[in-house]
């Protein structure tokens, strides 16, 4: 037989849980909201659409899609992760067999590095950041940018505090790839020309503003480098035998290309998609 106590218990329970139940359109808007969880967050910009994608690094939800501008691109945080950086183009978009001419005209209004408020989850300002701003690095201290614009074959140094470009350097090609060393006295810039596929390597020099180009040994050195960690990468993942065999046995050969660079700085680059960039912050 039911204890009749229990019985009654249960009927109050329920009773309470219905009432407090939420409205059906509120329980669907909370599965279809994703929630952000205490994780870094992903930022992802968006050339083609022009915005950037907020994602939620512990559950892969997208927290949010916020507007930028025309053809986001490089993009990077603040070292105190309270701003995020955005390089933002009015150039139109063209593969490297596209006939210029056939392309509509740049709008130059819409050039510009826009900055992203991390706690306010939007836009707050566009600040100019030469022409045809492709990608760009921040110096140690937050203060400055460093910005490769591509189509004018220059390097700008714009002032964080009062949004001015300060200083502007040619460079030759189309600069693409920035890095700043982390002393902060070098600016490396990666560029190629449309008239040969070669990556060439240019140092800015923070103190002077000069910029030069580097020696064929350090960029002979810094191919190498990448050649035999990407042969190692094929080998760890489960290469042919030959290419586990090749990676090994390349290590003499690398390391004595890259004895002609051992007296230079440490290069570094970092590796970005043509179509979206990424950047974190916690």
């Amino acid at each position: 037989m039911i204890n009749l106590k229990h019985l009654l218990v249960a009927i109050i329970l329920l009773g309470l849980c219905t009432g407090c139940s939420k409205p059906a359109s509120v329980e669907q808007a909370e599965k279809t909201a994703p929630v952000g969880s205490s994780a870094f967050r992903l930022y992802v910009t968006n050339e083609l659409s022009g915005d950037m994608t907020v994602i939620d690094s512990a559950t892969y939800n997208v927290i949010a899609t916020v507007p930028l501008g025309k053809r986001p691109r490089g993009i990077h945080a603040s070292p105190d992760r309270k701003t995020i950086y955005v390089a933002l183009s009015g150039s139109p978009i063209a593969g490297p067999d596209v006939d210029e001419s056939t392309l509509p005209p740049p709008d130059k209004s819409a050039d510009g590095i826009g900055v992203f408020d991390v706690n306010q989850n939007k836009l707050v300002r566009i600040i100019k950041g030469g022409s045809d701003p492709e990608n760009f690095d921040i110096s140690p201290d937050g203060k400055q940018l460093y910005i490769s614009n591509e189509d004018v074959a220059e390097v700008s140094v714009l002032d964080v505090a009062s949004g001015a470009v300060i200083k502007s350097a040619k460079v030759g090609g189309e600069p693409e790839g920035v890095e700043v060393t982390p002393d902060g006295k070098q600016v490396l810039f990666l560029r190629a020309t449309a008239e040969s596929p070669e990556l060439r390597l240019h140092e800015y020099d923070v103190a002077t503003g000069k910029t030069r180009e580097l020696l064929a040994p350090a960029v002979e050195a810094l191919h190498a480098q990448i050649e035999h960690r990407l042969r190692l990468l094929a080998g760890l993942r489960g290469g042919a035998p030959g290419q586990r065999h090749r990676a090994e046995g390349d290590e003499q050969q690398r390391r004595a290309r890259a004895e002609d660079a051992a007296n230079r700085p440490r290069l570094q680059t970092r590796a970005h998609n043509a179509g979206h960039r990424t950047g974190r912050c916690s």
